[in-house]
């Protein structure tokens, strides 16, 4: 489109005063990953280590969980 044509005229006319939003950034799952973790009560240090035993992870995923709930209930 040529420069000299209204509607070019009025399109960067619009996109010079637009406004940026102040959104906040995505969240990474790892981050959200490491905030469940802490409400869960569950030490994050080395979650590959804990991972790798089976039996002990969903151990402390049950037991957080517990936990996460009676924290939440007390706070109802």
């Amino acid at each position: 489109m040529e420069p000299s044509r209204l509607p070019r005229q009025i399109l960067l006319r619009e996109i010079a005063y637009v406004k940026i939003s102040g959104n906040p950034p995505k969240v990474r799952l790892k981050d959200s990953v490491k905030s469940e973790m802490i409400s869960f009560n569950i030490n994050f240090s080395d979650p590959e280590d804990l991972a790798e035993e089976h039996n002990q992870w969903r151990r402390l995923i049950t037991d957080g969980l517990e936990t996460h709930d009676e924290v939440e209930d007390a706070g109802s």
